[in-house]
């Protein structure tokens, strides 16, 4: 009986991709008898992309490892690409706070490269020793689609990541919102304050009545609040290590249940 093995080689078989470039990956099966074959991809587990040919091509956008399999037999195939990611990874950002770009080569050291950051196809940030470039103040026009360079310093190559969107909409304003507003004797009520888009926000309560001023509920940062007071409540979200604050709510006018 003749032993079969999954091969999987590559065109191009270059050591190094550019992000955009095209390569073809070929999985075919070498000993036993000829056979028709479908070959199933997957990464991380999860199928990618199942054919009756042994041939994939695809567009490398970052690194990349796929299983190849056939029947039961099954290989790993890896191409390397430039991978840019963003701290927080929020959908949206707003005017004030602050985000950290990274860039990985996934090839060397991190000091082998000089990195530079594009915006929008452009160059952004210039050339510079370090991964990591944190981005403070983001402003309004600071929306784009942003990617990562790097080149190798001794062999003069340049490597890119894909793009990473950044969105950048005006400061946003809490919203407070209760059920009833009428506290029943023994009881109380609820009140929950939100932010949208709502990603990484902590919330702070305020609360003053007609003959004082208002304070800031200091033990409470929850989205939903219970209370047993009547007074005029207000929230604000905020967020991020910068402590940026969403524009404050309209006011919420809270009664109690007389006895």
């Amino acid at each position: 009986m003749e032993i079969q093995m999954v091969v999987v080689t590559r065109r191009p078989n270059w050591p190094q991709m550019f992000s955009g470039e095209t390569i073809t990956l070929t999985c075919e099966v070498w000993g036993g008898e000829t056979t028709e074959w479908t070959c199933e991809w997957s990464r991380d587990g999860s199928n990618i992309h199942r054919t009756n040919s042994k041939d994939w091509t695809f567009s490398v956008s970052e690194h990349v490892c796929v299983n190849c399999m056939i029947n039961v037999l099954n290989v790993l195939c890896c191409v390397l690409g430039a991978n840019l990611t963003i701290d927080p990874n929020w959908s949206t950002f707003h005017p004030g706070e602050s985000v950290t770009f990274t860039c990985d080569m996934n090839e060397g050291k991190a000091t082998d490269w000089e990195y530079e950051i594009r915006r929008n196809g452009e160059q952004f940030i210039q050339s510079d020793q370090h991964k990591s470039y944190m981005l403070q103040p983001i402003q309004i026009d600071h929306s784009g689609e942003y990617q990562c360079c790097g080149v190798r310093k001794r062999f003069s190559l340049t490597k890119c990541s894909g793009t990473v969107s950044l969105n950048v909409t005006a400061q946003p304003k809490a919203k407070l919102t209760a059920g009833p507003t009428t506290i029943p004797v023994g009881g109380s009520v609820t009140l929950s304050c939100s932010v949208e888009p709502s990603a990484g926000w902590k919330y702070r309560w305020l609360r003053r009545t007609s003959d004082t001023p208002e304070v800031q509920l200091t033990d409470e940062e929850n989205r939903d609040i219970n209370v047993k007071q009547g007074g005029i409540y207000r929230c604000v979200g905020e967020r991020g290590n910068t402590n940026f604050r969403s524009v404050v709510s309209d006011e919420v006018i809270i009664t109690k249940t007389r006895k």
